[in-house]
């Protein structure tokens, strides 16, 4: 079961929920796309991503995306 709560968004419409896997292959797909600028904090205990920010192409203005993830529920 996935759940989420979206603190601030500029979307028009809410983004679907992610599992943390799914935000790694975020991550991963950003890494193989040669993002010119990715900024990654791990959380120390999970070791998952919990504050990223990925710039595809630098000199293109308004491309940027990141995200935070503030709370989880780990499920086994």
């Amino acid at each position: 079961m996935v759940s989420f709560e979206t603190i601030e968004s500029n979307f028009f419409e809410i983004p679907q929920p992610k599992t943390i896997d799914d935000w790694f292959a975020e991550l991963e797909s950003a890494i193989a796309q040669r993002a010119d600028s990715i900024t990654v904090e791990y959380d120390p205990i999970y070791s998952f991503p919990k504050e990223v920010s990925i710039d595809p192409v630098e000199i293109i203005a308004d491309d940027e995306r990141g995200w935070s993830i503030l709370r989880f529920l780990p499920h086994r």
